[in-house]
């Protein structure tokens, strides 16, 4: 049975341990680094931005754990939860900079001044946009006909529209609810 270290020293798997963990992370924030400028440089450069923050928040860790591992003024053995996590924080940022990297972007949207429908990959236009500036004021959409007009909701008192059994009410004509499979 081995004895137990002394006054302030570590065990031989403590410190493989430590080693281990030490070289992963250190390795993925090279490869991290590395990517994120080369990615930065040849295609958005606001991959630069996370790579910054990746290296500041690895040199505060590898900060941390040379004060923590410094035998002449030791620090209160407390510390050893925050250079955990930052640690996490230096592993999060680096799979930040990775997904960012490496994750496909989806496909520009086309030009559509209106309503794209995608099952058809059609564009039903906007018309007479002001009236929709209206507190009152809706979309009629007309597949058939690839329209999109602006209607008043509520036609106000009084008006002939008010009285009228075929003016649309809620959504509805004729007692008809008029439905679309649109995607957004």
């Amino acid at each position: 049975m081995e004895s137990e270290p002394l006054f302030g020293e570590r065990r031989t798997q403590t410190k493989a341990f430590e080693w281990i963990v030490g070289l992963g992370v250190t390795f993925f924030t090279i490869f991290s680094v590395a990517v994120g400028v080369y990615f930065g440089i040849k295609t958005a450069p606001r991959y630069l931005v996370l790579v910054v923050s990746l290296i500041f928040v690895f040199l505060s860790t590898a900060l941390l754990i040379k004060w923590y591992r410094d035998t002449d003024d030791m620090i209160n053995p407390k510390f050893k939860w925050l250079v955990a996590l930052l640690l996490l924080c230096t592993i999060l940022v680096g799979i930040a900079v990775n997904v960012s990297v490496w994750a496909k972007l989806p496909p520009p949207q086309p030009v559509c001044n209106g309503l794209y429908l995608t099952s058809s990959q059609t564009c039903i236009p906007y018309y007479n946009k002001t009236a929709c500036a209206e507190p009152l004021g809706c979309y009629q959409i007309d597949v058939g006909a690839k329209q999109i007009t602006c209607i008043s909701c509520y036609p106000s008192c009084g008006s002939s529209e008010s009285s009228s059994s075929d003016a649309p009410v809620n959504g509805t004509h004729n007692g008809e609810i008029l439905e679309l499979d649109v995607v957004f």
